[in-house]
C-alpha cells in the first residue's frame, strides 16, 4: 500500500477522528508535506532503515500533531469512546440520575402574567428523589413558598404576602407532575435525550467550558395542549459531566408569545433532607380553606 494512503486511512478510521471535509484536508495537507520532506531528506542507512524511521517517525508524530491539533480546536470526535468532544451524553444522565439532591435557579418569561416574568421574579429550588421545596423571589425576598415530601405525599404551600397556608395530601399523579417538570434538570434532558437531539459545540459559560444538545421536536415536549413550535437546550460543563444551563422556549398553537424557562446556578449532588424543606408557618399565617 502506498505509504499516503496508509496515513490518508489511519487519520480518517484507525485513530477513530471524524472532522469537517475541509480540516480534515488540511490535516492530511500538513502530514503529506511532513512526509515529502523526509523523503527527499539524505538517506541515513539501508533503504529498510530509512522505511523503518519514515513508518515510526514521520506517520506517527505527523499523525499524533495533527490530531493534538484538532483536539485543542475541540473539533474532533473520538467515536471509539463514546465520547464527543469531551462529553458522553449517556455519563451526564447516569451522573444526574445519580445525584444525591440538586439546587437550582429558573428564570421565566411570557407568563401569563408578567409580574411573574424574569427580571421581576425567580424561582430557587433544592431537590431530592424525596423533598422538594420551591420559594418564589421577588425582588430578592420570598413572595411564595412550596414545599412537597414524595414519600408521604404532603404539601405545604406559603402565601408570604397574604399571609396564608395550605395543606394537602397528593395524588400519585401529582407526584409524578413534579417529576416531570420541564424547569426540573433531569426532566428536561430526559425530554432532551428522548426528542432526536443534535449537538451544539462548546460554548464558555460563566468562565465553564461546556457543550450542548438541542431538540427542535415538538412531540418531545408530551403535552396534552397542542405545541406550535419547541427548543430545548442543555449545557454540560466538560469537565464534571453535570448541567451548567438549561433551557426550553415553547409555543402553544394560537399563541403570539413564546414561553421560557432557564435554569442555572447549579449546585449538584448536595445531601436534601428534611431540614432543607421545612418550613416554620409563622403564627399570624392563616390556614386556607
Amino acid at each position: 500500500m502506498e505509504p499516503m494512503r496508509s496515513i490518508e486511512e489511519t487519520v480518517r478510521g484507525k485513530f477513530n477522528v471524524a472532522a469537517g471535509p475541509m480540516l480534515r484536508d488540511r490535516v492530511l495537507d500538513q502530514v503529506r508535506r511532513a512526509a515529502e520532506q523526509r523523503e527527499t531528506a539524505p538517506a541515513v542507512g539501508k533503504p529498510g532503515v530509512r522505511r523503518m524511521i519514515m513508518k515510526n517517525s514521520v506517520v506517527k508524530l505527523s499523525i499524533a500533531a495533527a490530531i493534538i491539533a484538532l483536539v485543542g480546536l475541540g473539533i474532533a470526535e473520538f467515536i471509539g469512546t463514546g465520547k464527543t468532544s469531551g462529553v458522553a451524553w449517556a455519563e451526564v444522565a447516569q451522573k444526574v440520575n445519580a445525584s444525591r439532591g440538586v439546587v437550582f435557579r429558573v428564570r421565566t418569561t411570557g407568563s401569563q402574567d408578567p409580574n411573574k416574568d424574569w427580571p421581576n421574579e425567580c424561582t430557587t429550588t433544592r431537590r431530592s428523589p424525596k423533598y422538594s421545596r420551591t420559594d418564589w423571589l421577588r425582588g430578592g425576598q420570598p413572595n411564595r413558598t412550596v414545599s412537597f415530601n414524595l414519600d408521604t405525599r404532603t404539601m405545604l404551600w406559603l402565601d408570604h404576602g397574604r399571609k396564608a397556608y395550605a395543606t394537602e395530601t397528593m395524588a400519585e399523579e401529582d407526584v409524578q407532575s413534579i417529576r416531570n417538570e420541564w424547569s426540573d434538570p433531569k426532566a428536561l434532558l430526559d425530554l432532551l435525550m428522548s426528542g432526536g437531539y443534535k449537538e451544539l459545540g462548546r460554548k464558555t459559560i460563566d468562565g465553564v467550558v461546556c457543550q450542548g444538545i438541542e431538540t427542535t421536536d415538538p412531540a418531545a415536549a408530551k403535552v396534552s395542549f397542542p405545541v406550535k413550535s419547541l427548543t430545548a437546550q442543555m449545557w454540560v460543563s466538560v469537565e464534571t459531566g453535570y448541567p451548567v444551563l438549561g433551557e426550553i422556549e415553547i409555543v402553544r398553537k394560537n399563541a403570539v408569545q413564546p414561553q421560557t424557562s432557564t435554569a442555572d446556578q447549579f449546585q449538584w449532588d448536595v445531601e436534601i433532607g428534611t431540614s432543607e424543606i421545612d418550613v416554620a408557618i409563622p403564627p399570624d399565617y392563616q390556614l386556607m380553606d
